[in-house]
């Protein structure tokens, strides 16, 4: 499929015009996502993961909704998962997994997932309100989980540090609350170009991003 020599460009910019379509016509945020989706880390250098990085999309518009990123991402990625952050999603969801000792099992959290997978974090409903002691752990395990690549499973006596590795995007209205974020992004609205009649068809942006992150 990407025999001829303008192959590779056309199916990047159909990557492009796709992910285009899900951030309101910001065709420079698209270019960062894009960037993201085909990031993997290559190295460590002690603890800290050389090549995956994180994106803080600001200055999301009212108007449009945080799924239809999700919904376009999810057209080019294997996996998308997207979750809500605000004061009642971080004090009753189960965000890391808790060590059952009685049924001497795992039970898995919301933040436990596959590697490569894209995770899209929206704070656009977060308003004041009140975060317990529960909330707080959450919140420490996100920001571990954006920043250090590492998920905090919960085992009563201490917490262990599991290896991960995500693509992950805070969408938000300011700036996000999760300290750390590798890049600050407004996102500008514009009207979103229409496809042309010659497209490259998805299933070629899919092999390219499959080949790019082997």
């Amino acid at each position: 499929q990407f025999s001829s020599p303008d192959a590779v460009a056309a199916a990047r910019a159909a990557a492009v015009a796709q992910l285009t379509r899900g951030l309101g016509g910001d065709a420079v945020a698209a270019e960062y996502v894009l960037m993201l989706l085909v990031s993997r880390s290559f190295a460590k250098h002690g603890d800290k993961s050389l090549g995956c990085w994180s994106l803080n999309l600001a200055r999301w518009p009212q108007d449009l909704q945080v799924a239809e990123l999700g919904r376009a991402a999810a057209e080019l990625a294997p996996r998308v998962v997207q979750l809500e952050l605000n004061s009642k999603s971080l004090n009753e969801r189960k965000w890391r997994p808790t060590k059952d000792f009685e049924a001497n099992r795992l039970v898995a959290g919301q933040l436990q997932l596959a590697p490569g997978t894209l995770l899209v974090v929206d704070e656009t409903s977060l308003a004041e309100g009140q975060v317990g002691v529960h909330g707080l752990k959450a919140l420490a395990a996100i920001t571990g989980v954006v920043t250090d690549q590492v998920l905090s499973c919960d085992f009563q006596v201490q917490d262990v540090n599991v290896p991960l590795e995500l693509s992950c995007i805070m969408v938000s209205q300011g700036k996000s609350i999760i300290k750390g974020v590798d890049a600050l992004l407004p996102v500008r609205c514009a009207p979103s170009p229409a496809l042309p009649q010659d497209a490259v068809p998805l299933d070629a942006v899919r092999l390219l991003l499959g080949l790019v992150t082997r």
